[in-house]
């Protein structure tokens, strides 16, 4: 008798065992994936005739020279670097780069264009400039900052100048 409660309590603790698997297996299957908390509410546009710019010239050495018009608020908010033909910009916090949030890169006629890289400007001499977006790294302390400065990006990215040398 003690030996079918044995065997009765074992078969319980198994089919117990089973449904919770069954379970998680579900739960992990069917559950949405996260992602980090966007505010689309706060998605900001630059007003153009209340802030004041500055323009920043890079690829100087290059064929093409490419102007941007940057907010003055941005001012310790990045830091820009010029890497070859790539124009770089970095997202600070606490003064520290802790990743970027664009590049523009300047391509000659005969390169090809990298994957993930948009054009957004070609030269009546086949010269062309892309861009490519960042993430917010996950050190990323002020999510809502990356996020705003990103999306004013976009719009200071869409007035790109070039000059032909």
């Amino acid at each position: 008798m003690l030996n079918d409660k044995k065997k009765k309590l074992g078969l319980l603790a198994a089919v117990i065992f089973l449904v919770l698997i069954a379970c998680s297996w579900w739960y992990w299957r069917h559950m949405k994936p996260t992602s980090l908390p966007v505010d689309n509410q706060s998605t900001t546009k630059l007003d153009w005739d209340q802030t004041s710019f500055s323009r920043l010239t890079f690829f100087n050495t290059q064929p093409l020279r490419g102007s941007l018009l940057i907010p003055e608020h941005w001012e310790g908010k990045f830091r820009f670097r010029e890497e070859g033909r790539r124009a770089v910009f970095y997202y600070l916090e606490k003064g520290k780069e802790v990743g970027k949030i664009f590049y523009l890169r300047l391509y000659l006629p005969e390169e090809k264009v990298a994957e993930g890289e948009e054009v957004i400007f070609v030269s009546p001499q086949q010269y062309r400039v892309t861009v490519r977006w960042f993430s917010a790294p996950k050190s990323v302390f002020s999510l809502k900052d990356f996020q705003q400065l990103s999306q004013e990006a976009k719009e200071v990215v869409s007035l790109f100048k070039a000059n032909i040398k």
